[in-house]
């Protein structure tokens, strides 16, 4: 008895597994990259995520990812977009967001491609037709995806959902200076204590905003007998400062709680706000080139 329950758990795990690698609506990866090798079906795998950058972005192109397997080909992909304001209104105690109406796309091509001013032209949210100098950060397009399939499909009518869709938030081009050291020193006084560090370095670790600093903190551990430098990562959106992680720093220091940071490109001024959670320690080091 034991045998026959155990060969019936196994029958039933890849009955489970082989019902998983074929169903169609289950893609992995993104950026039109997923290994789609395996399906019985023709799909897409485009990507999940495409910035829209403030003055730097002149249209949008989004590679679908065909795939076609054998006796299931691609006729047409329908794709779907909505633009959300996250800010249209606001009362006292909340922010009111809202969406547009969807419009629809056929492509028969590989490519998906709008020009700036298609992106908003269709999609006017409560009535106003958006322009890039009306959005802000939290704002985004969401494009979803359906295939019409000819031959092989896994519907009657030819039709396949994918389970992927593309976000294309507003942000904005950084450019915060990586040439030279900065100096960054402490501005709340925590314990009584004003931190200074004059080799503070900045590199630029992708265009999405994201930058790796040597010490986030101005120095301030050094006056307690400790290494200075606490090195932490930051992004940039829109001259909103946030920090997004220390994983090399002695210290847990993190994004504060309270307001964020700043960057000012016309002063070359950096603030960054940091809480370490541990001392309960709430911070903001200024930075200046030097």
């Amino acid at each position: 008895m034991k045998k026959i329950k155990i060969i019936a758990i196994l029958f039933l795990l890849v009955a489970f597994v082989a019902c998983e690698e074929q169903n169609p609506d289950i893609l992995v990866g993104g950026d039109a990259d997923a290994d789609l090798s395996g399906r019985q079906f023709a799909n897409i795998d485009p990507s999940t995520n495409v910035p829209f950058l403030f003055n730097g972005t002149t249209e949008i192109s989004i590679d679908l990812g065909k795939f076609e397997a054998e006796g299931s080909t691609i006729s047409s992909v329908e794709v779907t977009k909505t633009l959300t304001i996250e800010d249209v209104d606001k009362t006292d105690d909340e922010t009111i967001g809202a969406t547009s109406a969807a419009v629809t796309y056929t492509v028969t091509g590989d490519v998906f491609t709008q020009s700036l001013n298609e992106l908003f032209a269709d999609v006017p949210v409560n009535g106003t037709v958006y322009t890039q100098d009306g959005l802000a950060p939290g704002d985004f397009w969401t494009l979803t995806y359906v295939v019409n399939i000819d031959g092989n499909a896994p519907s009657d009518d030819g039709v396949l959902n994918p389970a992927v869709s593309t976000s294309i938030p507003f942000s904005c081009p950084s450019a915060i200076p990586t040439e030279g050291t900065w100096t960054g020193v402490t501005q709340n006084g925590a314990f009584g204590v004003t931190g200074t560090n004059t080799t503070v370095e900045i590199t630029k670790l992708d265009d999405q905003g994201n930058y790796a600093m040597t010490d986030i903190t101005g120095g301030f551990y050094g006056a307690f007998g400790f290494e200075p430098n606490n090195p932490g990562n930051i992004n940039d959106l829109c001259d909103v400062i946030t920090v997004t992680g220390a994983p090399d720093a002695q210290f847990a220091v993190g994004q504060t709680g309270s307001v964020p940071g700043s960057w000012d490109s016309a002063t070359e001024v950096l603030i960054v706000t940091w809480y370490d959670n541990l001392n309960d320690i709430d911070e903001a080091t200024r930075h200046t080139r030097n």
